[in-house]
């Protein structure tokens, strides 16, 4: 309950190396923000969320140890959903978080590193879907721009296109895509 166990990527790994304790509920999403080139990640980041209506920002501290960096809290249900992006067209130093829940809103955060122990994650932005219940997120640019879009799939049969606006610092509904059978579960 709460727990992320994280396996190292080489082939000596014998299973499970650390445990991430720190949410009060089950852990339903897990994603990474990897900075740098394949040859050379830094600055390596999870982001997990949770049935406690919270994500959490993982990053290794100056020892190497896993720690909780940041809490976002604001969701009035289980968040269940999580994409996110180095930001290039925002702040240099800045990366997109967006946390779907089970309330029925997608919620935009921007993470800045503060030090080797903690970030400051700033929720930007509240999208408000009523009672459809996003249960996929994607985060891109759109071709040949640096320009944030966000995807988001529902339990309403569509996914929804928003584009950031400079203008307003906001993502803007653009675009629906109809025509699913069943719920959207997925996208990449």
């Amino acid at each position: 309950k709460g727990v992320i166990d994280r396996k190292e990527q080489d082939e000596s790994s014998k299973g499970v190396t650390e445990t991430l304790p720190g949410h009060k509920g089950r852990v339903n999403c897990l994603s990474f923000i990897e900075r740098g080139s394949e040859d050379k990640l830094e600055d390596v980041a999870l982001i997990s969320g949770s049935a406690d209506y919270t994500a959490k920002v993982w990053k290794k501290d100056n020892t190497g140890k896993w720690i909780n960096s940041a809490t976002m809290e604001g969701h009035t249900g289980a968040v269940e959903t999580i994409a996110c992006m180095r930001a290039h067209s925002i702040e240099t130093e800045t990366d997109i978080i967006t946390t779907g829940s089970s309330d029925g809103t997608i919620r935009v955060w921007e993470r800045r590193i503060v030090d080797d122990v903690s970030d400051e994650v700033t929720c930007k932005q509240v999208i408000n879907n009523g009672n459809k219940y996003p249960m996929s997120l994607a985060l891109s640019y759109l071709p040949n721009s640096r320009v944030p879009i966000l995807a988001s799939g529902h339990t309403d049969k569509v996914i929804t296109i928003y584009v950031y606006q400079s203008t307003t610092n906001e993502f803007k509904k653009a675009h629906t895509l109809q025509g699913h059978d069943n719920w959207v579960r997925d996208l990449a």
